[in-house]
């Protein structure tokens, strides 16, 4: 079996494809955990045979514990099956991939609005949802501001709760806290953004997001959902 490393918005993931019932998967991710090069990486994505053509998608850290993909997840797990359509199954539903060369498409379905907060004197900003809660506000300099800080407040706010902080001058530049750090990047955080702009009626179709890992295309669909387009870059292939 070879191991490959994948890259999408500065996140990083092995990539396996294996047979069902031939190996324990838990195991396999604590062993890919003990490669040097896992340094950084967030886990194994574990391909498997679905039915009727499809793909089963799992992920695991390198503790062995099973979790939800993510967006980027899926777009990794996506480019490494080559050039075509496919469709991936997880732990959230099935997820539809098209894969051209180094770019890769998904759809994304609506964000439910939450509604608008004002937390205390600082915080001003918009609660949505999109298979987790995410809080869109805008800052006047991203990069001067005591990000963590501020993010760090809304979560206790929330009690959980990732954070999308949007330049005020130039709205499609993001940057994005998750589960107690910064992230370089999010596909799913870009879409709740771009949901955000077309709420507040300063949509532009299709909108280019720029994080700092990176920069996807979004457009908004007529059901309010989103098609995404992000660029996955591969890296080296580890043997077993």
């Amino acid at each position: 079996m070879e191991i490959a490393k994948l890259h999408c918005l500065g996140n990083e993931y092995f990539v396996l494809h294996a047979e069902a019932g031939l190996h324990p998967l838990p195991v396999l991710a604590c062993a890919a955990g003990k490669k040097p090069s896992a340094r950084g990486v967030k886990g194994l994505i574990i391909l498997l045979p679905g039915v009727a053509g499809s793909y089963r998608v799992e992920i695991y850290n390198f503790q062995g514990i099973r979790t939800l993909p993510g967006t980027c997840a899926l777009l990794c797990a996506g480019h490494s099956l080559g050039t075509g359509a496919w469709e991936l199954d997880t732990d959230a539903g099935r997820r539809r991939v098209e894969v051209h060369g180094a770019m890769v498409r998904t759809w994304l379905p609506p964000p439910v609005f939450g509604g608008e907060y004002c937390i205390g004197r600082y915080h001003h900003g918009y609660l949505f949802n999109l298979y987790r809660r995410f809080f869109v506000t805008f800052g006047n300099n991203m990069q001067a501001t005591d990000f963590a800080r501020q993010c760090q407040a809304i979560d206790r706010y929330f009690g959980g709760v990732d954070v999308v902080m949007a330049d005020a001058r130039r709205e499609a530049a993001l940057r994005i806290w998750q589960r107690g750090c910064e992230m370089p990047g999010s596909a799913t955080a870009a879409c709740v953004a771009a949901a955000c702009l077309h709420r507040l009626g300063r949509r532009q179709e299709p909108l280019r997001v720029g994080m700092p890992g990176g920069e996807v295309t979004v457009a908004r669909e007529g059901d309010g959902g989103f098609v995404l387009f992000a660029p996955v870059r591969p890296g080296q292939t580890l043997p077993d």
